[in-house]
């Protein structure tokens, strides 16, 4: 079992990725364990507790590369997998993260990040 947790700034981006992780890992084979955390502090607070998890943080605008920051420095031991609207790439790629995509999220980002 796959544990995940999701945080998104924007509702609708939530349910949608809420509905598609599933689907995605069933059809892998990939049992994922989801939980959606509705504000940034429970996000960091199940981040910080737990290991070996990924954080999916989806974010929008220039503030989401110090909020990626944030979430990479008070995590660890986590996998990150940031997305966001602007190209953060290079400072993703220094920071160490995971993995790094653009809005909006398909399919095939969702297949990668299930191979983490």
């Amino acid at each position: 079992m796959t544990d995940l947790l999701l945080y998104c700034t924007e509702p609708a981006e939530e349910r949608y990725l809420a509905g598609l992780l599933p689907i995605v890992g069933e059809r892998m084979g990939v049992p994922l364990c989801i939980q959606v955390c509705r504000t940034r502090r429970e996000f960091f607070h199940r981040g910080r507790t737990g290991s070996r998890q990924i954080l999916l943080y989806v974010s929008r605008g220039p503030d989401s590369a110090a909020q990626a920051v944030q979430v990479h420095e008070s995590c660890p031991g986590n996998w990150l997998v940031w997305f966001c609207d602007l190209d953060f790439s290079l400072l993703a790629y220094h920071m160490g993260i995971t993995y790094f995509g653009l809005l909006p999220v398909c399919e095939g980002q969702v297949l990668s990040l299930i191979h983490i």
